[in-house]
């Protein structure tokens, strides 16, 4: 009986702690939603006209999202940052070339969050380029900084 207790306790215990943590982040969510703002966890497929080139990139995880993407001849791109889409500006370059990007970019929002992404090339594949090591770091309107594993490519669509 003692065992058959422990574990019922055992399961009691992480039943809460789940209920918890589903409590605990349910209204965030719906604060989002109720401000009308759509929560998306990853960009939708994004296609190139032929000619066109662009930077693709996931986040490292598990189960990657695609999160980020630039067009080679815009001076925006499109980022997931807080399970929302943000537009963003160049605000600089520098660094080598991969593909037909630069390998330290620095992008802006208009509500204040900066973002700063770093590229190391890594094998050539046909039109374009693969990334080795990349990275996201975030500097919200808070001074948070948050950074995100990322890998990606830049590659052309043939023209």
């Amino acid at each position: 009986m003692r065992c058959l207790n422990r574990t019922a306790t055992l399961a009691l215990c992480v039943c809460a702690v789940l209920a918890a943590c589903q409590t605990a982040s349910q209204p965030t969510r719906d604060a989002k939603q109720d401000a009308g703002a759509q929560s998306i966890d990853a960009l939708p497929p994004q296609t190139l006209a032929p000619g066109q080139c662009g930077l693709f990139l996931w986040s490292r995880e598990d189960t990657p999202r695609f999160i980020f993407f630039r067009q080679a001849d815009q001076q925006s791109a499109r980022v997931i940052y807080d399970r929302e889409v943000k537009e963003i500006s160049i605000a600089s370059e520098s660094g080598n070339v991969m593909g037909q990007f630069m390998t330290r970019q620095s992008y802006a929002s208009k509500d204040g969050v900066s973002i700063a992404l770093e590229l190391e090339p890594g094998e050539a594949i046909e039109g374009g380029v693969r990334t080795r090591k990349a990275h996201l770091r975030f500097v919200g309107k808070d001074d948070w900084e948050q950074m995100v594993p990322v890998t990606g490519l830049s590659a052309c669509q043939p023209g």
